[in-house]
């Protein structure tokens, strides 16, 4: 069957010598440099940890997540060992990947100004400088560009086994996470947006794609299954979730405020420039080329709009649609605007506008987290990420001291997963209890009777005054051992105190049900 082919686009356009391939891969790989250099100096955050937890018992799901997260964590750990940096491997090679697969989709579509353009915005953001930790948003954005740019090399080629490879991009990103289902909807829409992409229905391939995407997602589902579709519960209840409910104007305050700050103001605007261009029928050459970019994601915003009405939407649930917004605004100032004479002026305001901006936030931000200054410590979340290594071992010694068998963390999984985590690195054999919210844990083998029938330390963290499972409730005995700290240089950043623990209560064996 003949699909029609990209037509050839080429007229003349000015742009700088810094979009160039060379000079942009050399900014994407000294941003990647500041990122390894980070991920070696700093040891994991909460969610990091709890995610690493469940690399140690790779499974086909989790309570809070898809599986993703903890295959890569797993094969990182694996390629480079048990470490942060083994921990944030598959994350630290993740922006490579997508700005390799940005930068051909933005070739194949349009040229290679818009594509250098593309990737140099979307590298210059916030949320790709904090895409060296490692969470399920990685496999997330990772495997929906993946799956966009097979997409737009099957356009190129007209090859329709590259829609055998969308079908696997497309089942890892869901595996990644749920989000990924609206790329589905969107490559829907794509194909029944127009009367020639229509008969891509016709292609064998296309419809194995989507059995090779059901496949993927497979092992997760049948999990579900046999789990009282325990995750899709847990994230479904975001759609009807209430936080902030009476305040619209706050949530879609943050919703936009949050994709201006962690994207760029420049570039949300010239997204939304881009997509109007495409959805009102703008007469130019090749905005019928916008379908992929704009359409692929296209019902992630409206349902993030829709959200907004009712719940606050975090900044980082739209990064997957990160790619290809810096595509389609890069199209608008390399392409769109330069034919519009009264409005001429503002592509090279943009276009350096917006790099100068991504610039200085993405570099300040670098020179923080590098230079630690006193006077940017709020700043400077790196300041937290310190000391587990040493607080764990602390503990291992107070353990050993005191003959305790276990360690016991009350309704805090972050702690849980960080202790559990730096424990295995150590290759300490003294395990850690979640006490409370049993359902996190279901994953981890059973817990030893004897064990719990032996004393423990109890870690008391900040903020847990407040909780309802308070120690004279969980156990007869309860001595107080001091604290331990976690430290950056001389500073404490994190005290805990610790209580040796024995003669569990019934409620205390309540709340490690799982």
């Amino acid at each position: 069957m003949k699909i029609q082919q990209v037509p050839d686009r080429a007229y003349p356009t000015k742009t700088p010598f810094w979009l160039e391939p060379q000079f942009v891969a050399a900014v994407v790989l000294l941003l990647f440099a500041g990122r390894l250099w980070v991920a070696m100096d700093t040891d994991l955050v909460a969610d990091e940890g709890y995610y690493t937890l469940w690399s140690l018992f790779p499974g086909p799901g989790y309570l809070d997540h898809p599986p993703g997260i903890a295959w890569a964590i797993a094969f990182g750990r694996w390629l480079l060992g048990d470490s942060s940096l083994g921990v944030r491997a598959a994350a630290l090679l993740s922006p490579l990947l997508i700005s390799a697969a940005l930068y051909r989709t933005g070739v194949i579509l349009f040229d290679a100004a818009v594509a250098g353009l593309a990737v140099l915005w979307y590298n210059l953001t916030l949320g790709v400088s904090l895409s060296l930790l490692a969470t399920p948003d990685m496999p997330s954005t990772l495997f929906w560009m993946m799956a966009v740019w097979a997409v737009a090399e099957f356009i190129r080629s007209r090859d329709a086994n590259w829609w055998l490879l969308v079908g696997l991009m497309a089942g890892l990103g869901v595996l990644g996470k749920y989000t990924n289902l609206f790329l589905g909807l969107g490559l829907v829409l794509f194909i029944l947006a127009s009367r020639g992409r229509l008969r891509w229905l016709t292609l064998w391939q296309l419809w194995a794609g989507g059995l090779i995407a059901l496949l993927v997602m497979s092992p997760n589902l049948w999990w579900n299954a046999q789990h009282g579709w325990a995750t899709l519960v847990f994230q479904g209840r975001r759609i009807v979730d209430t936080i902030y409910a009476s305040d619209l104007q706050r949530n879609y305050f943050d919703l936009i405020g949050g994709q201006a700050l962690f994207l760029g103001p420049v570039t949300l605007l010239f997204f939304l420039g881009g997509t109007a261009a495409w959805l009102f029928r703008v007469k130019h050459p090749d905005r019928h080329l916008l379908a992929l970019p704009v359409l692929s994601g296209l019902p992630a915003v409206l349902y993030f709009l829709y959200h907004a009405s009712h719940s606050h939407v975090e900044a980082n649930w739209l990064l997957p649609l990160w790619p290809m917004m810096a595509l389609a605004a890069a199209w608008v100032v390399i392409r769109a605007i330069p034919r519009v004479r009264a409005i001429r002026h503002l592509g090279p305001a943009a276009l350096y506008g917006q790099t100068l901006f991504g610039l200085f936030v993405v570099g300040f931000l670098q020179w923080v987290v590098l230079a630690h200054p006193p006077e940017f410590a709020h700043l400077d979340r790196t300041r937290d990420m310190r000391g587990w290594t040493e607080a764990r071992a602390e503990l291992d010694a107070m353990a050993e001291e005191h003959g305790a068998r276990w360690l016991g963390v009350v309704d805090n999984y972050g702690i849980v997963g960080l202790l559990a985590s730096y424990g295995h690195f150590a290759r300490s054999d003294l395990p850690v209890l979640g006490i409370g919210n049993g359902w996190r844990y279901g994953f981890l083998p059973p817990l030893d009777p004897a064990a719990l029938d032996s004393p423990g330390l109890l870690i008391v963290w900040e903020g847990s005054a407040g909780h309802p499972l308070q120690p004279p409730a969980l156990f007869q005995k309860i001595e107080d051992l001091g604290t331990v700290e976690r430290r950056f240089g001389g500073e404490a950043v994190a005290r805990y105190s610790v209580l040796k623990v024995g003669a569990p209560t019934p409620k205390f064996l309540a709340a490690l049900r799982r």
